[in-house]
């Protein structure tokens, strides 16, 4: 696999497929070599998806080789199967209730509805925020609620504090960027610059249908 997401049938759009490669990336580069890996195919060809992934993992040996820390995601559009395949050093983060969890609560009320570049956008961010350390998020539910509707210390919240909070953190990669220092990272997609060629999966993580 030559880059973090490999889309053989096309399902995703450009926009989405971007900011998962983009995501994967950035967990790469600032979590000892950490590799979450998405793979999108109509079908398994009539493998179960559990042994389909192992083989898949074992093939491109995903994660670091000192950490075995890889997870991979297999979606089987037709098959209508996904899974969550994790390396034998980050199942102790990914374990395969947080797996089936985000399964269930991120990706397959989305696919359902048909939203499938959401749900795999939601079940990406939602693995590599525990990957990183940190807790499952909340599912999304696409609800809004009008502004109109918000109290006045809400209001000010939402249009001062809010854009402060979310813009603060990525302003030292806004300038490294401007500087030219995410260019190499960004235009890498060789697959020897990809794959760390070391992890195992000792076969943990979650599948289910829709």
């Amino acid at each position: 696999m030559t880059s973090p997401v490999v889309d053989t049938i096309g399902l995703l759009d450009p926009a989405t497929r971007d900011g998962l490669n983009l995501l994967a990336r950035d967990l790469r580069r600032t979590h000892m070599g950490m590799q979450l890996q998405v793979l999108i195919v109509a079908s398994t060809g009539g493998e179960p998806i559990e042994a389909y992934a192992q083989r898949a993992f074992a093939e491109q040996r995903l994660g670091s080789r000192l950490f075995d820390n890889g997870v991979l995601m297999v979606i089987a559009k037709d098959d209508r199967r996904v899974r969550i395949h994790t390396g034998a050093g980050i199942d102790g983060r990914v374990t395969d209730a947080v797996a089936q969890r985000v399964i269930d609560e991120h990706m397959l009320p989305k696919f359902r509805e048909g939203e499938f570049g959401r749900g795999i956008e939601d079940g990406a961010k939602a693995v590599s925020e525990v990957m990183r350390g940190g807790r499952l998020p909340e599912p999304s539910s696409g609800e809004v609620l009008a502004f109109s509707e918000l109290s006045w210390p809400m209001k000010i919240f939402v249009l001062v504090l809010l854009p402060v909070m979310l813009v603060g953190p990525f302003v030292p990669a806004l300038i490294r960027w401007r500087r030219g220092g995410r260019l190499v990272e960004d235009r890498d997609t060789t697959s020897t610059r990809w794959s760390n060629n070391g992890g195992d999966s000792d076969g943990g993580g979650a599948s289910g249908k829709w």
